[in-house]
C-alpha cells in the first residue's frame, strides 16, 4: 500500500483520493498494523493504541475522526472509545461513499457479458 509504487501513491497520482483521504487510509493502516501484528495488542482499546500512536504521528486522531479531537484523559474512557469509534466510522462511511460514487463499470459489450469471450453462449437443448 505504502512505497513509491504503492496503491496510495498510484491513486494519489491520478487523482482519485484527497490530501485527506489519504492521510486516513494511512492512519487506519496504522492502527490496524498495530492490532493485527502484535497479538498483546487485541485486548487494547482503541484509546490506548491511538495515545501511543500519538507520539509518533502527532496528528493521527485527526486524520481518522476529521476532527481535532483531543485524547483528554479527563474524558471517561468508555466515552473517549466510544466518540472514536463513532467519528472513525462516519470517516469511514464518508470515504466509501465518495468511492463507490466514483467507481462505474465500464459499459456491458454488444452481445453481453458472455460476448466479451468471443465465442457465443453454449446452446442447452432440452
Amino acid at each position: 500500500m505504502e512505497g513509491r509504487a504503492g496503491k496510495l501513491k498510484l491513486a494519489e497520482g491520478m487523482m482519485l483520493l484527497t490530501e485527506s483521504q489519504i492521510a486516513f487510509i494511512r492512519a487506519l493502516a496504522q492502527v490496524r498494523n498495530r492490532y493485527a501484528h502484535n497479538v498483546k495488542n487485541m485486548h487494547r482499546s482503541l484509546t490506548d493504541i491511538l495515545t501511543e500512536e500519538q507520539r509518533n504521528s502527532g496528528r493521527i486522531v485527526e486524520h481518522l475522526t476529521g476532527i481535532k479531537f483531543p485524547l483528554s484523559p479527563s474524558l471517561d474512557p468508555k466515552l473517549r472509545n466510544d466518540l472514536l469509534k463513532r467519528f472513525m466510522y462516519y470517516r469511514l462511511a464518508d470515504y466509501l461513499s465518495n468511492a463507490l460514487h466514483t467507481l462505474r463499470p465500464p459499459p456491458i459489450p454488444e452481445g453481453g457479458l458472455l460476448g466479451m469471450l468471443g465465442t457465443p453462449p453454449p446452446r442447452i437443448e432440452k
